[in-house]
């Protein structure tokens, strides 16, 4: 059986007990870094999936970036990484977590996904039997901008091949290429695939941080299905729909 670890960078996410509990039961190793939480919620939830790490699966992490990467927009995103070249940001804890990944193949988890069950057998599956050639899968998502609308799927680079792949320095996008040709992986890339007949999983980005992709004219449309299977617990998304994103999600 071939093994994975997740790598699960975080500051200040609501969901992220959801998130590592969603893969939990699947991988071999959860590396849940975070870059700076200040938020009491979030430090709570991390000590809790700690303390109850019966399986020795969690390693956790504090490695702050050098300057705060969480108020990007779209349209600042790529400005805030070229006026902090030189310091250590996002890019630097995603390459330390590809050197610190003991196990053939990794997974990107952040904090406001979680996956559905079937996807994450799928995954158990899929790494027994990776396709040659082949050192990226991409898996579809959904972005909800609430707990009952979705935008449109889209899809993103999530399991890699560990010892072929490294990040692109200070890059804003903490883009991941091949290592030997410095290739960036997009989903046309001949090393990467589409990973077919999974449910998407669930992305809470538009929710928790509404500001940073706002698209104009951009429809939404009803969501029919049930959320993921970790979600019936309901205390994190009462707690986020009562309170609403507080302002160190929103400034």
């Amino acid at each position: 059986m071939e093994s994975i670890t997740v790598h699960c960078m975080v500051r200040n996410e609501p969901f992220v007990t959801y998130a590592v509990k969603s893969v939990y039961p699947y991988v071999d190793k959860i590396l849940l870094y975070d870059t700076g939480s200040d938020d009491a919620h979030t430090l709570e939830d991390i000590k809790e999936l700690c303390d109850n790490d019966v399986e020795n699966k969690i390693v956790f992490e504090s490695v702050p970036t050098e300057y705060d990467e969480t108020s990007w927009t779209t349209k600042t995103h790529t400005r805030l990484a070229l006026a902090n070249t030189g310091k250590r940001g996002k890019w630097w804890v995603r390459q330390k977590m590809i050197d610190d990944t003991d196990t053939k193949f990794f997974m990107i988890l952040d904090g406001d996904e979680i996956h559905y069950r079937g996807t994450m057998i799928k995954i158990q599956q899929l790494i027994n039997d990776w396709p040659k050639d082949k050192l990226c899968g991409f898996l579809p998502l959904r972005w909800f901008s609430s707990m009952e609308y979705t935008f449109k799927t889209s899809k993103s680079g999530r399991v890699f091949v560990t010892d072929e792949i490294s990040i692109i320095e200070k890059s804003p996008g903490e883009i991941h290429t091949v290592k030997k040709t410095s290739e960036k992986i997009g989903l046309n890339s001949s090393c990467a695939f589409m990973i077919s007949d999974v449910i998407p999983y669930a992305h809470f980005e538009k929710l928790i941080k509404p500001w940073r992709r706002r698209v104009q004219n951009e429809s939404i449309f009803p969501f029919f299905g049930d959320l993921p299977e970790v979600m019936q617990d309901s205390k994190i998304i009462r707690r986020t729909l009562s309170e609403g994103p507080n302002s160190q999600y929103t400034s």
